[in-house]
C-alpha cells in the first residue's frame, strides 16, 4: 500500500500531509502542519482511516 494513497493533502499548498491512521482514534479531527507550507489543517482521523481500510481492501 502507497502511504499517498490514504494521507491527505494540505489545503494551502497541495503537497502530501504524512499522517499515520491509527485503528481506533481516541479524537474525531487533529490537527497537522504542513511542513512546506506552514498551513495548519483539521483532519478526519474517522474519514482518515476509512481511506486507510479501503487502501487496504477493506469493506468499510
Amino acid at each position: 500500500m502507497n502511504r499517498e494513497e490514504i494521507s491527505p493533502d494540505c489545503d494551502g499548498c497541495g503537497k502530501t500531509l504524512y499522517v499515520n491512521p491509527v485503528e481506533r482514534p481516541n479524537t474525531d479531527w487533529i490537527k497537522a502542519v504542513c511542513s512546506s507550507c506552514g498551513e495548519i489543517n483539521e483532519i478526519s482521523m474517522i474519514r482518515l482511516g476509512q481511506k486507510k481500510n479501503r487502501a487496504e481492501g477493506g469493506t468499510s
